[in-house]
């Protein structure tokens, strides 16, 4: 997509990515026979997380292009990987489709620490690598 894109076309893109969470739901529905009204709210939930991250991605994009800061899309990008893993192994639990455990604790701790390293790199590198890519276009184009 070019740098100038309107927030209307970024949302008709996001909105051709549902139809894969539908897809997955009916896969889980064929294949484990779990009823659709047991699947209504799973898949609502993913489809809310992952609206809100494909939304917010919009400016946070922005707001990386036009003044390198790239902190704000890695603490997004780890929230949204923690709720969609949370949803998945919440109702893979309940409906018996992943061993029992209750590592959650464990979970949680280890995606705060991937999304702050991620976060330390994004805000440490992430203007540098600005600067290097706009170093690269304008060789490139001479």
């Amino acid at each position: 997509m070019t740098p100038d894109v309107k927030f209307g076309k970024w949302a008709a893109i996001g909105i051709l990515l549902f139809p894969i969470v539908l897809i997955c739901a009916a896969a889980v529905h064929v294949r484990y026979n779990i009823s659709w009204e047991q699947l209504l709210l799973p898949t609502a939930l993913f489809v809310f997380v992952q609206a809100g991250t494909y939304l917010c991605a919009f400016w946070f994009r922005k707001l990386a292009r036009e003044k390198g800061r790239f902190g704000p899309m890695a603490l997004l990008s780890g929230i949204s990987l923690w709720l969609e893993v949370s949803i998945i192994l919440h109702y893979g639990k309940k409906w018996m489709l992943v061993q029992p455990c209750d590592d959650w604790r464990d979970f949680t701790i280890l995606m705060a620490l991937i999304t702050g390293f991620a976060w330390a790199i994004a805000v440490q590198y992430g203007p540098r690598l600005m600067k290097f890519r706009e170093d690269w276009t304008s060789e490139k184009g001479k």
